[in-house]
């Protein structure tokens, strides 16, 4: 165990050799973990056999990358939330997106586009996003990360460096799936609203069918892999992630061979919260139509089969078995939302919703602006 100080120290020297490293916290966790890579070399993560912290690109002919554990040091640090002040204005320099601006206006015509698709073809939904650029006073990227881990307790909250990508930084709500030994869990996550103290929750019918859809197209993916067992759909309940709100249903089942967790991974990504349903045509619309490269904004990222010792349980008579404990394979990986690029003093901002029939391109352009808050925040001191 490090201390913050050291911690930080670490991540510095790190990034003045260019060496690929990661450092994160899971959500509801005080650890922070560091993996540094000892070496500037690119390992691919497609198979997901291997094990170590994994950062997967949205389109999957993007490259898929790996820091090994067997290539890494790892260090593990008990941090100390700071107390959080109240939310700082923005500053001159990140001015919120003017109203009816050229980017406001490219938008609303790309999510009408969307609708227009969707009222004329088989898609039920696609999910279509912009980024902002944003500029900020201090270069360093560590007060940032800092800000993100004081503020977003309940996300998982990291920072990656890799030669290949830059500097990414992030605050996700969404799971895409955690796995220990032949168990997965996953969830369906949609609908998003600004959360206000002491306000009674209510969601329109559009956020309501928008979670049932995304609840759906997963059972029906997970149904069609036939090392998945025992699949069970929970109960759509509410969630807080920073100052939004989302509708999020628990899915879980377990699989019979240990190569089913790339098959589950594959059917769950791109999710239907990040792309839409069916997957293959809404796909198709967002790289044909967006504009822009999403590079790893709602691809996937984090741990893979790393070892987590499970000792045996304390009550049992017999003590001498104590001695010994099972060692588990556990995979945790989240869907890359509410996060950022960051190239010296720019912060280029990702942020998208869920199109549908029914929406309306003025509100969507609204809802991204109001999940842009999230990354805002923390640029400002």
């Amino acid at each position: 165990m490090i201390t913050e100080e050291e911690l930080f120290a670490s991540i510095r020297t790190q990034a003045d050799k260019e060496f690929p490293f990661v450092v994160y916290r899971k959500p509801g966790e005080k650890s922070v973990k560091l993996i540094c890579q000892t070496s500037a070399e690119t390992y691919s993560g497609e198979d997901l056999d291997t094990p170590g912290f994994v950062f997967a690109a949205f389109d999957s002919l993007n490259r898929s990358l790996l820091i090994p554990i067997a290539e890494a040091e790892v260090f593990n640090c008990n941090y100390e939330n700071r107390p959080v002040s109240q939310p700082v204005p923005p500053q001159p320099e990140q001015p919120m997106p003017a109203r009816n601006s050229q980017d406001q206006i490219k938008h609303e015509k790309l999510v009408q586009s969307g609708i227009d698709q969707i009222k004329t073809s088989s898609i039920d939904k696609i999910v279509l996003a912009r980024a902002e650029k944003v500029k900020f006073h201090d270069p360093d990227p560590i007060p940032i990360f800092r800000r993100l881990l004081d503020r977003y307790e309940d996300a998982f909250v990291y920072f990656w460096y890799h030669p290949e990508t830059g500097t990414w930084m992030g605050a996700t709500p969404e799971t895409l799936l955690h796995s220990e030994r032949n168990r997965f869990k996953t969830m369906a996550l949609a609908g998003t609203q600004v959360y206000e103290e002491g306000s009674e929750i209510t969601w329109r019918q559009k956020e309501i069918e928008e979670q049932a859809i995304v609840t759906s197209y997963i059972d029906k993916e997970l149904q069609k892999i036939s090392e998945v067992k025992e699949l069970k759909i929970g109960e759509p309940y509410n969630v807080r992630a920073g100052n939004l709100l989302h509708i999020r249903t628990d899915i879980q089942g377990s699989f019979d061979s240990s190569s089913a967790l790339s098959r589950i991974v594959t059917a769950l990504h791109p999710t239907p919260a990040i792309c839409g349903i069916p997957k293959a045509e809404a796909l198709q619309f967002i790289l044909q139509n967006e504009e822009m490269d999403r590079e790893y904004y709602s691809g996937y990222l984090g741990e893979v089969q790393l070892s987590k010792e499970v000792k045996r349980n304390s009550n049992r008579r017999n003590q001498e078995n104590q001695q010994f404990a099972s060692i588990s394979r556990v995979s945790n990986l989240y869907v890359n939302l509410r996060c950022m690029k960051l190239e010296q003093d720019i912060a280029k901002i990702f942020v998208g919703g869920g199109i549908t029939k029914d929406s309306n391109a003025g509100e969507e352009w609204y809802e991204t602006v109001n999940k842009s808050v999230t990354m805002r925040r923390v640029l400002v001191k």
